[in-house]
């Protein structure tokens, strides 16, 4: 590409994470001239996937710190997100070819239902996405796993919980699903999920509604077991105090987000990108590049020039990395690209590993793991959930003989331990054999680890000034709806209200069905046009004649 680029464009987004690329995409597709440019050499900041090369290189970075730029821009800068950064490659030589490894930065999971992968069906971005559902949910207790039951048949199956507990379950999911009736959860013939999640639906709904979700749980007589599946596996609270301090009606929300999930594509809420949660805001960017969108990697902004307008500054252009300055109207940013830096509210940390045999043996391709406040004994963790990701070849992520197995977890601050491998021991412990310890022989073996963790800012979409945008970013969200959201109230403040967000793609049989309507209507139009035509041709012809029978006339009478 050319040093030089167009010295005009409607907006300039800056990054290209999920909610920058969404937003990209949508602005494209509404017929807006977007720049997307981004520092790096990777699509998805902060949801890079690399192979093991790139991994290594990412926990390597340690950056520390971060330069102020002018106008409120900071020159984005990666590394600066990475803190207390470490690898091990235990195994070399049992790792195969490690460039085919995809590995995230961050593991955000898509409801089946959700808004992500609506929108991607109704815009049409799903063609350039591959998805695999994540096949099932596994509880640590106990120093074992128990599979979250997705269904009636499962509930009664399950050993785990009693059968006065089973019946407790099925009548508080039947309660707050609002279907007495139902066999299977989101299933043909099961639960008719409430598309309205929002919708209050009982009295004691109503009663509870900004009590605590656990009182609601406990007028259900839900023994403190059944509270913890719900509360941790199905509402996946990160801590003891969310769990404690949630509300009735948000913990409703993300309960029934769930079950309307379930059944949608197959005995699981959940959806995972095939290649690696990068792919999603790569699809978005294809998106914007095919409505004409620039893209422009390895090129940040320098500064922001504004303007006064009526007593307001306002955006008149920018000066990018290179020194070019392009006129604009509208410039959106991530929170990693202000100054001075937001505030940060804690920290995600993050342990991958990769290992010679999976931690639980399903017939599932990629399963998901909760490890409770608690579950893992000796205190640890301060009370906070930890989540985990396994996947195997199948799920692209891994090569022949290995697997790959993601955890994370919440922290209030840096301080939790003096390093992230130290807050996830218990788990590691546990479960795995590192390098010959003789401990845990039979377990599965960690052959490689990379391990940081990376700041989540206390933001939100705002409006700095006008024409200058920022959006949430670098959070510790469990899905890509957050991202979605911001990307959607940020669109809607540069193209108004009035104008639809990724309007929706017409399938091939209705794209027939308007095509065949926009040519009956303009044969419509032509017959009217050609009959008024006619009436007039008609009108100009007896006018003509009647000043010829006048003229006539006039002669014989002379």
């Amino acid at each position: 590409m050319d040093e030089s680029i167009d010295s005009y464009f409607d907006v300039v987004v800056c990054g290209t994470g999920p909610a920058e690329s969404i937003l990209a995409g949508a602005l494209a597709r509404a017929g807006k001239k977007v720049l997307h440019v981004d520092k790096h050499e990777l699509y998805g900041t902060p949801f890079t996937t690399v192979d093991v090369h790139g991994m290594c290189a990412l926990v390597d970075s340690n950056g520390g710190g971060r330069e102020g730029m002018e106008n409120g821009i900071n020159e984005c800068s990666l590394p600066s997100t990475i803190r207390r950064g470490r690898w091990t490659i235990h195994a070399e030589d049992r790792l195969g070819a490690q460039r085919r490894y995809n590995l995230d930065r961050m593991i955000p999971f898509s409801y089946c239902d959700g808004g992500l992968v609506n929108t991607l069906l109704k815009g049409g971005v799903g063609n350039y996405l591959e998805f695999q559902l994540i096949s099932s949910l596994h509880l640590y207790s106990g120093d074992a796993f128990e599979t979250v039951p997705s269904s009636k048949s499962d509930v009664f199956q399950t050993k785990t919980i009693s059968m006065l507990e089973k019946r407790k379950l099925m009548k508080f999911m039947h309660a707050c699903m609002g279907d007495e009736g139902s066999d299977e959860v989101g299933a043909e013939g099961g639960f008719v999920p409430q598309k309205n999640i929002e919708k209050v639906s009982t009295e004691e709904e109503q009663r509870y509604s900004d009590e605590p979700f656990l009182s609601f749980l406990s007028f259900f007589k839900l023994t403190e077991k059944l509270q913890r599946i719900v509360m941790f596996a199905i509402c996946f609270a990160t801590s003891e105090a969310e769990a404690s301090q949630m509300k009735t009606k948000e913990g409703l929300r993300r309960l029934r987000r769930y079950f309307a999930s379930m059944g949608k594509y197959g005995n699981s809420s959940f959806l995972w990108p095939l290649y690696g949660a990068g792919e999603v805001a790569q699809a978005f960017c294809r998106l914007c590049a095919v409505f004409g969108g620039t893209y422009v990697l390895r090129r940040s902004i320098k500064e922001v020039v504004m303007e006064e307008d009526d007593g307001k500054k306002r955006v008149k252009s920018i000066i990018d990395s290179n020194g070019q300055s392009i006129e604009v109207k509208a410039v959106v940013a991530g929170p990693e690209y202000l100054s001075p830096p937001v505030q940060e509210k804690g920290a995600l940390l993050r342990w991958t590993g990769i290992l010679d045999s999976p931690v639980v043996n399903t017939d599932g391709h990629t399963v998901a793991l909760i490890f409770p406040p608690g579950s893992t004994g000796d205190g640890r963790g301060k009370g906070q959930t930890i989540r985990g990701l396994q996947m195997d070849k199948a799920s692209v992520a891994a090569v022949e003989g290995t697997y790959v197995l993601h955890l994370e977890a919440y922290a209030d601050h840096f301080g939790e331990a003096n390093s992230v491998d130290e807050y996830f021991q218990p788990v590691i412990s546990r479960l795995l054999r590192v390098g010959d310890s003789e401990k845990n022989e039979g377990k599965p073996s960690v052959l490689a680890s990379f391990s940081f963790c990376q700041p989540v800012y206390d933001t939100q979409p705002v409006q700095v000034e006008r024409g200058l945008f920022f959006l949430h970013s670098f959070g510790a969200d469990l899905t890509f709806e957050p991202y979605l959201a911001s990307a959607e109230e940020v669109f809607h403040s540069i193209c108004g209200g009035e104008v639809e967000f990724l309007e929706k793609v017409l399938s091939p049989e209705e794209q027939a069905e308007q095509a065949e309507l926009e040519a009956q209507i303009e044969a419509e139009e032509r017959a009217k046009a050609a009959k008024i035509q006619t009436e007039e041709a008609i009108a100009v012809a007896g006018a003509v004649v009647e000043d010829v029978l006048d003229v006539v006339a006039a002669r014989n009478g002379d």
